[in-house]
This record gives C-alpha cells, sequence and structure tokens, in this order.
C-alpha cells in the first residue's frame, strides 16, 4: 500500500485519474467498508484509481485536547485494514490547527485539483472549517471543474441505528463488545506489547500476559471472553480491563489469562487481544481465595460460551 502523508507529497505522487472518498475511517466498520465498496466500483468503472483520504490524528481529539485513548484503531491498523479491502493509496494527512482552518473549496481544490473523477462520500458527510462543507460542496465543485462523477451513500443501519464510530465508542464504554463486534465485522481489537507482571495471577493459579502500549480506546472495566494473539498464533482467553482493586491495585491494567494452554511469549513481544463477549463487571474480593474461587467459575463460563458459540 502507498501512504502518502502531506499534500506537498500528495501534489507530486497522485495520480491522473483518481476517484476519491473522504474521512476519518476510524475502526473501518461497515459502514466505511461500504463507502469503499462503492469507491471501489466506481473506480472501474472510471479506469481511476480508488484513494481514501483520511487523516493522522483526529478532529475531537484536535478540538478536546484529549490525551486519553480515543480512537478504535492506529493509523497503520486502519491502514492495514483499508488494504484487506482492496485499498491500494491512502492520503493521511496530519488532522492540524491548519487543516482544520481550510475551506472546504480550499480543501477540494488542494486534494483533486483537475485530476479527480469521481468523490464518493456518505449522505452525512462534513468536512473543512467549522465542518461547513457537506455533499452540496463536494456537487458545486465537480460541476465546476467538471471532474466527475458523485456517489452519496447512505448510512449503513442495523437494528434501526446508524452504524458509526461514535456509536461503536458507546458500546466500548459501556463493555458491550458484542455490539462493538457487530457495528465493526469482526471483534474489537487491541495491540501492544507484553510487560512483566507481578505473578500475582500466577500464585493463584491464573497466569495472565499483561499488555502495555495500546493506543487505542480501553472497554469498560470487567471480565471479558475474547483471544491472545502473538507472533501469528491466537488462544482463547479471558480478558481483565481494570485497576485490580482486590489486590491493592491502583493502575488501569489490560492482562490475559489464556483458557487451555502456557504460551510462551517473551517481554517485549509484539501481543493484541481481541473482544468477543463480557462476563461480567469488575468487582472487590475480600481476599485472594475468594478472588481466585470468582476467576474460576469465570473460566468455566468463559469455556461453557466457547463451547455454545462453535
Amino acid at each position: 500500500m502507498m501512504r502518502i502523508r502531506d499534500f506537498d507529497e500528495w501534489h507530486r505522487m497522485r495520480p491522473k485519474r483518481v476517484v476519491y472518498t473522504v474521512g476519518n475511517f476510524d475502526g473501518v466498520h461497515l459502514g466505511h467498508q461500504r463507502l469503499i465498496e462503492v469507491l471501489l466500483g466506481m473506480a472501474r468503472e472510471c479506469g481511476a484509481v480508488p484513494v481514501v483520504v483520511t487523516f493522522t490524528g483526529h478532529p475531537q481529539q484536535l478540538e478536546k485536547k484529549m490525551d486519553m485513548p480515543f480512537l478504535l484503531t492506529t493509523s497503520q491498523a486502519r491502514a492495514e485494514l483499508l488494504s484487506s479491502f482492496g485499498i491500494e493509496v491512502v492520503f493521511e494527512p496530519v488532522f492540524s490547527e491548519h487543516l482544520a482552518a481550510m475551506e472546504p473549496e480550499t480543501f477540494l481544490e488542494r486534494l483533486a485539483g483537475e485530476g479527480s473523477v469521481g468523490f464518493v462520500v456518505g449522505d452525512d458527510f462534513r468536512f473543512g472549517a467549522a465542518r461547513r462543507g457537506g455533499v452540496e460542496d463536494v456537487a458545486g465543485f465537480l460541476e465546476r471543474t467538471g471532474n466527475g462523477r458523485l456517489a452519496i451513500v447512505p448510512g449503513l443501519q442495523m437494528d434501526g441505528d446508524r452504524i458509526s464510530s461514535t456509536r461503536i465508542r458507546s458500546a466500548l464504554a459501556r463493555g458491550d463488545v458484542a455490539l462493538a463486534a457487530r457495528y465493526l465485522g469482526r471483534e474489537y481489537r487491541m495491540d501492544g506489547t507484553r510487560k512483566p507482571g507481578d505473578r500475582i495471577g500466577s500464585s493463584i493459579g491464573f497466569p495472565t500476559v499483561n499488555l502495555h502500549g495500546m493506543e487505542t480506546m480501553l472497554p469498560a472495566n470487567g471480565v471479558y471472553l475474547g483471544s491472545l494473539q502473538s507472533a501469528g498464533l491466537r488462544y482463547d482467553a479471558m480478558l481483565y480491563i481494570g485497576v485490580r482493586p482486590s489486590v491493592g491495585g491502583s493502575e488501569q491494567r489490560v492482562e490475559a489469562h489464556v483458557l487451555h494452554a502456557a504460551p510462551e511469549i517473551p517481554p517485549g513481544a509484539s501481543v493484541s487481544v481481541s473482544f468477543r463477549d463480557r462476563l461480567r463487571d469488575e468487582a472487590v474480593f475480600a481476599d485472594r481465595e475468594a478472588l481466585r474461587a470468582q476467576l474460576e467459575r469465570d473460566r468455566e463460563e468463559a469455556k461453557a460460551r466457547l463451547v455454545a458459540s462453535r
């Protein structure tokens, strides 16, 4: 995949015939996948290169000065997902204050110039300074420049709700990872590295792989059924997010207990976890024996759900 990061480079390398879609594409959820499907179809019909225009960073991070993990995908994970759906060129400038202040017409001129043959946008598409630009601005730009076709894609609905990155974040914030997975079209995944722990889990019969360095949103504190992936191998696992109040913890942790094996994963190795279903809320236990007993029940429940889902 070709990933281009700034406008000067884009102007040098921009293909002569391009069909564009523009958006944050955070999560690359089912609604985004529908846009990509239409984009690829139009590009084939026009003999053009399909290009996804997205951004490094997110408008809400800039506007609200967020320092907590907010995004559903890193830029690298997003690029990998886009590539898996057939996109070979991504233009992803940094979402800076300068870009945020750019007028809609200026953005379109700098992006497409005279080289576009079409745009594919969602029916709620907004862009440019103060989000003043919309579908009508894209249509006007194409009409003035003779630059091709416009496809307006309705939002994808599920159970009466429009699929969006915001709804996925809301689902994760309340621990509904199953709903997030339905909207994404896959289980929600977080990437990190293995960090040595204090072996409290091992002392009560529940050794864990501790994750460090995650850059994406954490689901709500609690215990989940999911999986652990490392070095091309996948393991069914119980996943824990929380501060470990039963052992006097205060630091937010992400830990994975593999259900059927004890994988050899060295400290510093790349690891990821995927969330399938929520088992329970975080809780405080009177002592470690009470904690161990609950974890035994959690493990049996996790295994039962695995059997039921296969």
